[in-house]
């Protein structure tokens, strides 16, 4: 792989990737704001509804976003076709699998309680829906990010985001959180439809016609199982369930208003981590692909400058969005230092992205679930420690930002303790 290829490489997908992320990003915080100008409790109870799905949703996929996407570029690199459409039967076995069991679980009255106590059962099927659309998108984007077709994925994302706005928009004056909702299954309804065309046009996946066998699929799950899917999922279960937990928590003692006011804060929040967003989405399958070759001087430069472009870019932001906030956000005074505690928080997990994705590629993955484990717990403890002398807002975006910092000092503590830079091109990922 010569520079040039690779600069070209690199910067067009940071350009499309950025265009996606735009769209998906803006049209989430679009809504959040627009809702929030209607309505301060019907913005908390869809803030609520929307980590609510979110969460389902990555129960839905069994965190196998980032498997997909590994596994994807592994067969691009090693022109291993057969061993692609095995990957993808085996993670569509596992979501059927997986989203039987959530759905019993839902019409269990203690799983509807857990999830949706108020909410009428509209809600709940809707929900339900709009989590399993949401996650085929997300899968099928992982496909497309392995297989470099950033094309792709722009654009069905562009699709899902313009579509939901419009919905929104049309739809929320009638403050019918059910009507609202649906704007997620009819968004990705449609970029579902885009993504399945792009990948009937893929060449890799057109090169082989030969059938799966049930027993093949079987036997890849029981290789890979315990080795790749296990651990990516409980290691998300510290990322967006963390996050419903803390809502629930926060529903419990304060009121919907208080959700919607932590929910806005996090918008804010991941609006600011857009282009380090941008950087690591560009960068996986170079990165992925540069690791399975073996060729560590070049990864090592590659983690040096995507880690300090996306934290200097994001501290950048984090400055312009904190000079401008009271003009920008809606928030009252009297949480103005939440909000500047959740960009300072903006910034570490920056920094973190990069490793993260290094850890995981170099098959060190019960590594990352420890790390994210840990990162769960200090974020669930601190919070209720914290919240004895703090109100909600306050403790949460202290809690936030204490386990961020500390989840950074440990990546790096075990980056190099593993010595991911010195592996032997055999040990890469199997």
């Amino acid at each position: 792989m010569n520079k040039k290829p690779f600069v070209k490489r690199y910067g067009l997908n940071s350009i499309l990737s950025f265009l996606s992320l735009l769209i998906a990003k803006t049209s989430t915080f679009f809504t959040f704001q627009l809702i929030q100008g209607k309505s301060d409790i019907l913005w908390g109870q869809y803030s609520y509804l929307f980590n609510t799905i979110m969460t389902l949703s990555f129960f839905s996929t069994f965190g196998m976003n980032f498997f997909l996407s590994t596994f994807a570029t592994k067969a691009k690199v090693k022109k291993e076709v057969h061993q692609l459409k095995l990957v993808i039967m085996s993670v569509v076995t596992v979501f059927t699998i997986v989203n039987v069991i959530l759905l019993t679980v839902l019409l269990n009255t203690m799983g509807m309680t857990l999830f949706f106590d108020g909410f009428d059962t509209s809600i709940v099927v809707i929900s339900f829906l709009g989590s399993i659309f949401f996650s085929i998108f997300t899968l099928i984007n992982s496909i497309l990010q392995g297989l470099d077709n950033f094309k792709a994925i722009s654009f069905s994302t562009g699709i899902q985001g313009l579509i939901s706005i419009v919905w929104i928009y049309i739809f929320f004056r009638s403050e019918n959180l059910a009507l609202v909702l649906c704007a997620l299954i009819v968004s990705c309804g449609l970029g579902i439809g885009y993504q399945l065309m792009s990948l009937r046009r893929s060449p890799i996946l057109s090169q082989e016609r030969n059938k799966l066998s049930i027993g093949e699929i079987i036997l890849f799950l029981r290789k890979n199982f315990g080795k790749w899917i296990l651990p990516f999922f409980i290691s998300g279960l510290v990322g967006i369930p963390v996050t419903w937990l803390l809502n629930k928590m926060i529903s419990q003692t304060g009121e919907f208003e208080v959700i919607g006011v932590v929910n806005s804060i996090l918008q804010w929040r991941n609006f600011l981590l857009l282009i380090p967003t941008v950087l690591l989405n560009a960068a996986t399958p170079l990165i992925t692909e540069i690791y399975i070759k073996g060729e560590d001087k070049k990864l090592k430069k590659i983690w040096v400058l995507t880690s300090l472009l996306s934290g200097f870019v994001c501290t950048l932001s984090c400055g312009i969005v904190l000079i401008g906030s009271r003009f920008i956000t809606s928030l009252p005074d009297f949480w103005h230092n939440e909000f500047f505690v959740s960009l300072i928080t903006a910034v570490v997990i920056s920094a973190t992205y990069v490793s993260g994705l290094l850890i995981s590629i170099s098959g060190k993955i019960w590594v990352g679930v420890k790390l994210n484990l840990f990162w769960g717990f200090l974020a669930i403890v601190g919070y209720l420690l914290l919240n004895t002398r703090f109100d909600d807002v306050e403790s949460f975006s202290y809690s936030q930002l204490l386990a961020y910092v500390v989840h950074l000092f440990l990546t790096y503590v075990m980056m190099n303790r593993h010595k991911l830079f010195s592996n032997s091109v055999d040990q890469r990922i199997s």
